[in-house]
């Protein structure tokens, strides 16, 4: 079952009206579209956008441990989190994101890790 248009719809606004968050509509869009590529039942999308949602809240508030990433991601933070919170899976979704100042932070995407591709090769082509 393809996620419809308004639940796609939904969940940017969503995602656009989070406290401390800098986001470019268009990325926030882009990448809203992919995790309803990749997570096509509605109650897997669903879950998985509200551990964004939930991701976004605890890297705003500063609670989770993040990886610095190098090279041409020098600068930018990845923080790896479940799609669902179940015991034995693993850290499917990716943030990358910066700490603009205290309960801000400018998330370049989100996304699955892997699919539809590598989200850091993804999001290389983004400027």
């Amino acid at each position: 079952m393809a996620i419809s248009n308004d639940l796609i719809l939904e969940w940017i606004d969503r995602i656009a009206n989070l406290q401390g968050l800098q986001m470019d509509p268009t990325a926030l869009a882009d990448d809203v579209l992919l995790m309803a590529f990749v997570y096509k039942k509605e109650e897997e999308f669903v879950l998985a956008m509200s551990q964004v949602v939930r991701a976004i809240g605890q890297l705003v508030a500063n609670k989770v441990e993040v990886s610095q990433l190098e090279r041409n991601y020098s600068g930018w933070d990845s923080y790896h989190f479940q799609s669902r919170r179940v015991q034995g899976q693993g850290a499917d979704l990716r943030i990358v994101f910066q700490s603009t100042s205290a309960n801000t932070i400018k998330i370049k995407g989100f996304s699955n890790r892997h699919i539809p591709s590598d989200i850091y090769k993804r999001l290389g082509s983004r400027r």
